[in-house]
Formats: C-alpha cells, sequence, structure tokens
C-alpha cells in the first residue's frame, strides 16, 4: 500500500514557507497580507487560470513567490498524480505561472477542484499566519 499524504500539512507547510518568502523579500507584512486576500478572492470568483495571470500582474508586490510556491505545490512528487498523469506531465513551458494552469484547466473537473481547495488552503493558512504577525510600525 502506498504511503498516504497528509495534504492538510503539506499546506500548511507551503503557507508557512510562502510567509517565510514574503517577509525575507522585504514585503511589508499588511502588503503580503492584502496581496493574499486578493489572491483568494481571484481564486474563489475567478478561477485558477485568473489566479496566476494575476500572479504575474503583481510581480515585485509578491505574486512571484506565490506564483512559484504554487507550481511547487502542484508539481510537488507526493501530490502531481493528484493533477497529471505520469505518461503525460506538464512540458517545461507548462511547469509555472499560466502555462501550468492552463495544463491544469485542460484535466478532469475532479483535478481542477482540487487543485483549487489545495491551493485555496494554502492561502488561507498564510492569510491567518500573517495576520499573527505584528506590523512594524512603517507598515501601517
Amino acid at each position: 500500500m502506498a504511503d498516504l499524504v497528509n495534504l492538510d500539512y503539506l499546506c500548511a507547510e507551503k503557507a508557512g514557507r510562502l510567509v517565510d518568502k514574503f517577509l525575507s523579500g522585504g514585503l511589508p507584512v499588511i502588503v503580503a497580507r492584502n496581496h493574499v486576500q486578493n489572491s483568494m478572492g481571484v481564486l474563489q470568483e475567478d478561477g485558477l487560470y485568473a489566479f496566476s495571470v494575476y500572479q504575474v500582474y503583481r510581480k515585485g508586490k509578491g505574486g512571484e513567490s506565490l506564483e512559484a510556491l504554487v507550481s511547487e505545490l502542484l508539481l510537488d512528487t507526493r501530490v502531481s498524480s493528484l493533477f497529471f498523469s505520469a505518461h503525460n506531465p506538464p512540458a517545461q513551458s507548462q511547469s509555472s505561472g499560466p502555462g501550468l494552469m492552463m495544463r491544469l484547466t485542460a484535466q478532469s473537473l475532479d483535478r481542477i477542484f482540487m487543485a483549487k481547495d489545495l491551493i485555496m488552503r494554502v492561502l488561507v493558512y498564510a492569510y491567518y499566519h500573517l495576520r499573527s504577525i505584528k506590523p512594524e510600525e512603517g507598515d501601517a
């Protein structure tokens, strides 16, 4: 029997890494929190592809960190088989950003909803992690 992956733990781990990327990149806590919150709205209301395009739009303001982390999540060897078949993995040009989301949206609805749920869970965990951090005086 194959080892089962704790998806909740995986999402929490990725959320912590995302917050670390934001803060180590010099992004103020409030800006990072607003970006995560806005990204949740785009994902919920407009879907995976719009979410990915929004991250490209937000490059330099947290978008590149979130885009890289989402690609890392979906291509993680522990869960990638949930989204992509082993005999038809994403090409190099489709391994991040809108290309990856286009590839994902060509999959079954179950796979699309699973990816959306995992990404949303990462965003929720990152949001509350950022909420728990007191902003610096200059961030307010």
